[in-house]
């Protein structure tokens, strides 16, 4: 097998987030079938989850490059020019709209001898200026959607192809399973005798009341409800920019936990009673797919997105109506239901991120032919 190829993957920290977890897992699979791939980090930044990837990336053998500054700045650019101008670089892989743009003005300082893909991962075109320069006139071959919406709220908006490649990851973790619940729920170190219901997600956005992950109606409808009167316990993991204004909101109702960023969402995934997903709009949900692949039992705003998920222990409530979602939160509190083994290694087969390995090596091949290989064991093998 050829080494003389690079596949370099761009992200702008390693940090909790969707973006961040998938690019994470896609270049350690892609490593393991001899992809010549490494991650580059345009800011050094790092959280508890960040730290745990860096720790996986290591041991898969995959390098990692990080950028110069705390903050994007000219000398990211020159940075990212650096890397992508060895002529050794095949492709340029860019998972986050932001990244583009430090891409965008790098491309200028060098001949381009690479394919470029970019990720797509939101539903809002960009209104912002810069964002919507850089989309109108980078030089970027492919964009790949995250999901059915995202890839119809961009058709005819970005220059290049277009193709649906959908959220792939590992799952390496157990299912969900109602009757060792209080086993793991006790490893967790809470409470077993009560029912834990948790949410994942980033508290950004212009304000509560407008963010992405609705925080503000998930807090409220659990009051709302009194679940916490009722034998419930809500967990919140992630952190942002109004988290303090989410705590202000349920303030006085000790069965309501903040997290903040952790890096054992998987644990969650597969001890907690419920996962809780409020979304005012997703691109597709990675926790979301977590979930699915877990077994767990699902309360899902009603976006088209989650629907996407097809989870067979999910429950649904119209976006943003804080009674109706106190009305899933009790109606999860008083059965156990759970998902069957079969159904849960359907959604592991269809999210698993062996699929989205061979559609990016298709990709690369016709950005840069250089044939990827089947092993003797019929798995694609990138021959980079």
């Amino acid at each position: 097998m050829s080494h003389r190829h690079r596949i370099i993957h761009f992200i702008g920290a390693l940090v909790a987030g969707g973006a961040e977890r998938t690019a994470q897992d896609l270049v350690r699979a892609m490593r393991a079938k001899g992809a010549s791939v490494e991650l580059a980090c345009l800011v050094p930044r790092r959280d508890e989850a960040g730290d745990q990837w860096g720790e996986a990336l290591e041991a898969a053998g995959v390098p990692v490059h990080v950028g110069p500054t705390p903050k994007m700045s000219i000398q990211s650019v020159l940075w990212l020019r650096r890397l992508v101008a060895a002529p050794d670089v095949r492709i340029v892989h860019i998972h986050l709209d932001y990244v583009e743009v430090a891409y965008y003005f790098a491309r200028f300082l060098h001949r381009r001898r690479y394919g470029v893909i970019r990720k797509i991962h939101d539903t809002f075109v960009p209104t912002h200026p810069v964002l919507r320069w850089v989309l109108n006139h980078s030089d970027t071959q492919v964009y790949y959607s995250c999901g059915k919406e995202a890839h119809k709220a961009f058709e005819g908006v970005v220059r290049g192809e277009q193709v649906l490649i959908p959220n792939g990851m590992t799952f390496d973790w157990p299912r969900n399973e109602a009757c060792l619940r209080e086993e793991r729920l006790a490893e967790l170190g809470v409470d077993p005798t009560k029912r834990h219901f948790f949410h994942c997600g980033r508290f950004t956005g212009k304000s509560p009341e407008t963010s992405q992950k609705a925080q503000d109606v998930l807090v409220k409808a659990w009051r709302v409800g009194r679940l916490g009167e009722k034998g419930g316990c809500l967990h919140l993991m992630g952190d942002g920019t109004f988290k303090h204004q989410i705590e202000a909101i349920a303030e006085g109702d000790d069965s309501i936990t903040f997290h903040g960023v952790v890096s054992n969402i998987k644990q969650w995934m597969s001890a907690a009673d419920c996962f809780v997903l409020p979304s005012r709009w997703e691109g597709l949900p990675l926790s979301g797919v977590e979930a699915v692949g877990t077994g767990i039992p699902c309360i899902f705003s009603d976006i088209t997105p989650n629907r996407e998920l097809d989870c067979e222990v999910a429950l649904f409530f119209p976006t943003d109506d804080a009674g109706a979602l106190a009305s899933c939160l009790e109606r999860r509190l008083g059965e156990r239901a759970e998902a069957s083994e079969q159904a849960v290694m359907q959604q592991r087969e269809r999210w698993g991120v062996d699929r989205t390995v061979r559609q990016f090596f298709e990709i690369y091949d016709r950005l840069m032919p250089t044939p990827i290989q089947e092993n003797t064991g019929g798995e694609p093998v990138c021959n980079c």
